[in-house]
């Protein structure tokens, strides 16, 4: 019999809780949130002295590479090659399912 009255007594407390909360005026965001949000998903891309460092980089980084690689069988060089462009690859989905799912 305790535990009957126990239940109404929460559900007395819980009724009351409600309607407080219902009588309460709906929190607001603030006047940024919409201009904050936008900038959070969608970010500002490279300006364009980045965009002209990053391509000298990888003119560079090609370069490099190709005289690096320049004694390797062709088997090998296909296989890094490969490595190269599926490696990230792989991990942009990846990091894009895991992203999806939490």
């Amino acid at each position: 019999m305790s535990e009957y009255r126990f239940a109404d007594n929460t559900d007395d407390r819980m009724d009351q809780l409600l309607r407080r909360s219902l009588r309460a005026e709906a929190p607001k965001l603030s006047s940024g949130f919409d201009r904050r949000l936008d900038s959070r998903i969608h970010p500002r891309g490279l300006s364009s002295r980045a965009r002209v460092v990053l391509g000298l980089y990888s003119a560079a980084a090609l370069a490099a590479s190709a005289l690096a690689l320049s004694d390797l069988p062709i088997g090998m060089l296909a296989a890094v090659v490969v490595f190269t462009l599926v490696s990230p690859t792989v991990l942009f989905f990846a990091k894009r399912r895991s992203k999806a799912t939490s």
